[in-house]
């Protein structure tokens, strides 16, 4: 068997009903790996949204994680119902300035997830879905273009991989089932 990464694995799993802790995963009596389970019931509303707007105002780059954290508002332990706390996950992103475009798509896409199983007052269904601009379409493009990235990524490597191997430019596009243009582009890129 081959070992493709000495990385360690781990996972981690945001839940609204579980507190934090770590189960561990067999995958044979030798080989394991840890999932961190992380309670977003173990965090303030109140003080996470005051910790995030503080980031905000500092320097305005909040991470992956913080991001995804704040649209999963609704799930922390608050005063407020879910409906209030989606409006608020809604508002506090769509003020966020120069928010990452694929990152903003995915965190906006699971709002409007949040809100069309959460929210019934139609009102309010209306603002939130006007704030994080519209309808669905925002998480299937954000899915195509992480899609078509990897696949870009992976034939990148092919035509690399055949070149070192000899390859020529007909027979590289031939294999790997991609355009010539492709190919040339690569190994502009990885031969100059």
């Amino acid at each position: 068997m081959e070992i493709k990464s000495k990385k360690p694995i781990e996972a981690h799993v945001l839940s609204s009903v579980e507190t934090n802790r770590v189960k561990w995963y067999h995958v044979n009596p030798d080989s394991k790996f840890p999932i961190y389970i992380h309670s977003l019931k173990s965090y303030d509303e109140k003080e996470f949204i005051n910790t995030m707007k503080t980031k905000i105002e500092d320097d305005g780059n909040l991470n992956e994680k913080e991001l995804l954290m704040l649209s999963l508002l609704c799930f922390m332990n608050s005063e407020k119902n879910i409906p209030d706390l989606i409006h608020d996950s809604a508002t506090i992103i769509t003020n966020i300035a120069n928010l990452n475009n694929d990152i903003a798509q995915f965190v906006k896409g699971i709002i409007l997830m949040l809100c069309d199983k959460f929210v019934d007052d139609e009102l309010l269904n209306t603002r939130i879905i006007n704030k994080v601009g519209g309808n669905m379409k925002v998480v299937e493009d954000y899915a195509d273009r992480v899609a078509e990235r990897k696949v870009n990524e992976k034939n990148e490597a092919i035509v690399i991989k055949l070149r070192k191997k000899g390859f020529k430019i007909e027979e590289i596009a031939e294999t790997a089932d991609v355009s010539q243009d492709f190919v040339e582009k690569i190994l502009a890129k990885v031969e100059s």
